[in-house]
């Protein structure tokens, strides 16, 4: 009797560097999204989309993905209908196994094929792309955001020295510096937390140093706090604080964000990233927003 070869297909609740991840927010490969949200609600990304992902995930030629598409509407229509335990099966039935390292090479390299990202666009509400700060664009752009900038950013690969910087504690000065710009926000009517930790969509988690709900703002800011002589961002900051700008790939479990009008564990809002640059104590403080491949002390030289 000859033993039948089982593959096994799994799927996560939660976003995975390799894997196929399904939850209420949607269902990604690889980080990558494989659903776009439309005024009407979920359906698959469009096969000119879709074929580069499988193609290069998998490392097959010129992939049929009308499959998957039909198998995409099946999730996307059980998470449109609110149904939890029908949207996780249906993603099980993606037969979407996990991708190896050559697939997130190739994935790395195709980050031309991939709809631009313009991280100085507006973005309506929602955090979606539009074209005059009002009106949603294409339906194709809104899904593409994340996904774009993962593909499109050359320093994605894991440098194992500027990894260490996550762990690098940044001394009692930054401290300080983060409870007195607190205190200050705080006398002036804003509502602030501190020491957040931010969860990505890419799996990555990093810290916040403050956020904070100013008086009469709809979502809070997130401000990253650096001190010392040419800080850097961290691995994880440039790769989590983008995401937290988009809208809806970012959240955190951390209970005090209810104080701000978030929903521990739920999508956030685009969010403002600010970094606050003091040198040392006999320097000024400088306000600079946070924009992928930017540095905490750039505008200090314009």
């Amino acid at each position: 009797m000859t033993a039948l070869a089982q593959r096994w297909f799994r799927v996560s609740g939660l976003p995975t560097a390799r894997g196929l991840a399904c939850n209420d927010n949607g269902v990604s490969l690889a980080g990558i999204p494989l659903l776009r949200q439309t005024v009407a609600g979920f359906e698959p990304q469009p096969a000119a989309i879709l074929q580069p992902l499988i193609a290069a995930a998998y490392g097959v030629s010129d992939p049929d993905v009308e499959p998957l598409i039909g198998r995409l509407r099946v999730v996307a229509r059980a998470l449109n209908d609110q149904d939890g335990v029908r949207t996780r099966i249906a993603a099980v039935h993606l037969a979407l196994p996990d991708v190896d390292d050559a697939g997130m090479d190739r994935l790395f390299g195709i980050r031309a094929d991939l709809a631009k990202y313009d991280p100085a666009q507006p973005r309506d509400w929602h955090g979606r792309w539009t074209s005059d700060g009002s009106e949603t664009q294409s339906s194709e752009e809104v899904g593409l955001s994340f996904a774009a900038w993962l593909a499109g950013n050359e320093d994605y690969d894991n440098d194992p020295d500027e990894a260490l910087w996550d762990i690098d504690y940044p001394g009692t000065f930054h401290d300080k510096v983060v409870k007195e710009h607190a205190a200050l926000l705080r006398s002036r009517g804003a509502i602030v937390i501190t020491e957040v930790r931010i969860l990505g969509v890419n799996g990555l988690v990093t810290r916040a140093d403050i956020l904070a709900l100013f008086p009469g703002e709809e979502f809070p800011t997130l401000i990253e706090v650096k001190t010392g002589r040419h800080p850097p961002y961290t691995y994880r900051q440039k790769r989590v604080y983008p995401l937290a700008q988009i809208g809806g790939h970012v959240t955190s479990y951390d209970q005090r964000v209810r104080d701000l009008g978030l929903k521990p564990g739920m999508p956030f809002p685009a969010l403002t990233v600010m970094c606050l640059y003091q040198k040392n104590a006999n320097s000024w403080p400088h306000y600079n927003e946070f924009t992928p491949g930017s540095k905490p002390w750039d505008d200090l030289f314009h």
